[in-house]
């Protein structure tokens, strides 16, 4: 389903970009100007009826300050439509006040973004917004695409008739680009879903996962697609190589052309030859004639001379007539009673040669009964016409003759022009297909890229820009890489420091504890108030400290065994006075199996996940606990009674520092790190967590980790 979006904003460059993008993104954008003018096109919508539901749209952009009507007021109307009254708006403006903002999330927009704005940034916001009207989709175990298969609930994956093993995040992976078949899957979008919102790693993790994925799929890896500078595309069927189509595509056309042209010039050239020996043949037959009246003497008895031909004549299947100028037969080679034959003076050649002095014509014979030729000349005294026929060879007969030499020559030229094309063909796509190969191995290392001139300049421009590319981007990524270890040395320095000079030790030394007791008052409240911020600002050091080891390369886990009873038990201890003062009852499930883990890290996500669930649920609520053991998995599942997560913040809430409610989250004392160092212990463990929430009626979290051990006998009994 393409969802369609109203985009609202009268800078025309600024609307254009914005329908652009959203397109490229795999929406439908239409673009208005005024406010004014996209009222009227819903109302038109909704004249319609039922037949114009598809073209609705499912999302509003809207600037504030329009030309008319703002849109705010624009808004309002909108949420004044039965039809359109449940659709996200997202306020995109330059108004950036915080008043302004407040202003517009009051007044109906569900998200607001402030000019200038980040395209990607845009893309997010649009995607999270369209997930309330999204409908919910029903999964399907198997899916199966050209050579690839896949069972998600046994993840099993087939690729070319093979089993292939996969590690989890391979598995999620491409099970994400199956689902979304032939369209380009951002790199955002894919570290967004697979690795978390939050996740500000190494990008290059993707670009190697992608890598080991295609050699893990063998030959169906070339299923997917990189689309360069954007991210992956799962196509429906392995496509060849782009350079081998293009090789057959130039051999197939100069082929075409080729079979084409050499057709034409061998019709031409049997029609041309045919025509010059049909020419030959009738001035040869002329010549014979000529030849004949200087042989013959008009003074003697011209028939007896004739006559004496006809051995010549027998020879080569032809014969002299003589014709008096009337018409009338005098001798004949072929016949001796020519008193019998009937006049000539119809004939055609007979009467050309009367009027011109020759004659010719080409018909079938009723003496001989064959297609002949008939010649004629007038004789040199004047008194006769002299005729000459023989079997005619007309052009057709030419051609057949003609077309074993035809086809013979045909075939030496084809053969040798194909060749000569595939030659061609080669010199073309042979650079391109090296510049493929090298931009393949770049992958590894940007500075490898080597070409070799080429006779085409035009293709030399793309190799030398494609050089410097990516030697820029080898600078590029060099210069990332370098402030980010930076940024993450400065961080863990930082924390380090901090936590060196702990202000827990300070707050319980036996100074602060004097200073305690011998104040009243005032100052012994400002004095609780220090500490208790003290105290949060340890925590907060420590939850620093926390994610700054999860994130830092090479970053290893004292792994051990834990079973995890045991584990839940220190847990649910370490909430139990929070939990009974408020009434809270806590439920839990959990069965009997060992876990190869760090004992630390398994301990901050258990104690975060049950410690979120009692700050943020409702007096006398209920929790329950419940750890399970699937295979190879440990399933860890907190549900509560309280408060919820609004869907628009769903997506967030494993972001740093990010909260739903700020001044309820201030008040129950959390450093807004405790579901961010959740999400980076799930990624540093490659398993996954999901949320569902609902506001009002409480949240569940399910963490799915790859840790847990075989159960033996004993345990399963």
């Amino acid at each position: 389903m393409k969802y369609r979006i109203y985009v609202i904003e009268d800078d025309e460059n600024i609307r254009n970009l914005i329908c652009v993008a959203l397109e490229n993104f795999g929406y439908c954008a239409s673009g208005f100007e005024t406010a004014e003018e996209a009222l009227d096109n819903l109302s038109a919508l909704l004249r319609r009826g039922r037949e114009a539901q598809r073209e609705y749209p499912a999302m509003f952009v809207f600037d504030w300050m329009l030309p008319g009507m703002d849109g705010m007021a624009a808004i309002r109307k909108i949420r004044e439509m039965p039809d359109f009254s449940a659709a996200p708006v997202l306020m995109l403006t330059a108004k950036d006040r915080e008043m302004d903002i407040v202003q517009g999330l009051d007044n109906g927009a569900d998200d607001y973004m402030t000019k200038p704005f980040g395209i990607l940034e845009l893309s997010a916001r649009v995607r999270n917004l369209l997930k309330r009207v999204e409908p919910a989709k029903e999964e399907v175990s198997s899916l199966t695409i050209g050579e690839v298969s896949i069972n998600r609930e046994t993840r099993e994956v087939i690729a070319c008739g093979d089993r292939t093993e996969l590690t989890l995040k391979e598995f999620e992976l491409l099970t994400y680009l199956m689902e979304h078949i032939n369209r380009v899957v951002t790199r955002d979008e894919l570290l967004d879903h697979i690795w978390g919102y939050d996740y500000d790693g190494e990008t290059r993790t993707l670009d190697m996962h992608i890598k080991t994925l295609r050699q893990k799929l063998h030959d169906a890896g070339a299923q997917i697609k990189t689309v360069r500078g954007v991210g992956y595309r799962f196509l429906k069927e392995k496509k060849r190589e782009s350079d081998e189509t293009m090789r057959k595509a130039i051999l197939t056309k100069f082929i075409h052309l080729l079979f084409l042209a050499l057709v034409l010039n061998t019709f031409i050239a049997l029609v041309v030859t045919s025509s010059v020996l049909l020419k030959r043949s009738r001035e040869d037959m002329h010549f014979a004639l000529e030849s004949v009246d200087r042989m013959l003497d008009y003074t003697g008895n011209v028939e007896e001379q004739l006559m004496d031909l006809s051995d010549l004549t027998n020879d080569n299947n032809s014969r002299y007539t003589l014709i008096r100028m009337d018409g009338t037969v005098v001798a004949d080679t072929e016949v001796a009673q020519v008193n019998q034959m009937e006049n000539h003076l119809e004939r055609k050649e007979v009467k050309d040669a009367l009027a011109t002095g020759y004659g010719y014509s080409v018909r079938r014979s009723g003496t001989l009964g064959m297609q002949m030729a008939y010649a004629a000349i007038r004789s040199s005294d004047g008194k006769y016409i002299l005729r000459l026929s023989a079997c005619s060879t007309g052009l057709g007969e030419y051609i057949l003759m003609l077309i074993p030499a035809a086809f013979l020559s045909f075939g030496i030229a084809f053969f040798a022009s194909a060749m000569e094309a595939e030659r061609f063909s080669q010199s073309i796509t042979r650079p391109l297909q090296e510049i493929s190969s090298e931009m393949v191995r770049m992958d590894d290392d940007y500075t490898r890229f080597q070409f070799e001139k080429c006779p085409y300049e035009e293709i030399n421009v793309i190799a030398d820009t494609t050089t410097r590319m990516s030697r820029n981007m080898k600078k590029y990524l060099e210069r990332i890489e370098k402030e980010k270890q930076i940024r993450q040395e400065f961080f863990s320095n930082a924390s380090h420091e901090l936590k060196h000079r702990s202000l827990r030790s300070a707050v319980t030394s036996s100074f602060w504890k004097a200073a305690w007791h011998r104040i009243q008052g005032t100052a012994r409240d400002f004095l609780g108030r220090i500490k208790k911020e003290a105290m949060r600002m340890t925590n907060l050091v420590d939850d620093i400290l926390m994610i700054s080891r999860l994130e830092s390369r090479g970053a290893k886990a004292d792994i051990v065994t834990i079973r995890t009873v045991e584990l839940l038990e220190d847990s649910l201890s370490s909430i139990a006075a929070q939990a009974a003062s408020r009434g809270i009852t806590v439920h839990k499930e959990c069965e009997n199996f060992t876990i190869r883990a760090d004992l630390r890290q398994i301990q901050e996500l258990f104690n975060n996940l049950l410690t979120n669930a009692v700050k943020y649920n409702n007096e006398g609520g209920e929790i329950w606990v419940q750890v399970k053991h699937w295979g190879a998995d440990m399933i860890l599942t907190v549900r509560d009674t309280g408060v919820g997560i609004p869907a628009e913040s769903q997506s967030r809430i494993f972001e740093r520092f990010y909260r739903v409610d700020k001044g309820r989250s201030r008040k129950q004392g959390g450093t807004g790190l405790g579901l961010s160092i959740v999400k980076h212990i799930v990624n540093f463990y490659h398993g996954s967590v999901k949320v569902e929430s609902e506001v009002g009626k409480g949240s569940t979290f399910t963490v799915k980790l790859q840790i847990a051990e075989a159960k033996n006998k004993k345990e399963s009994t």
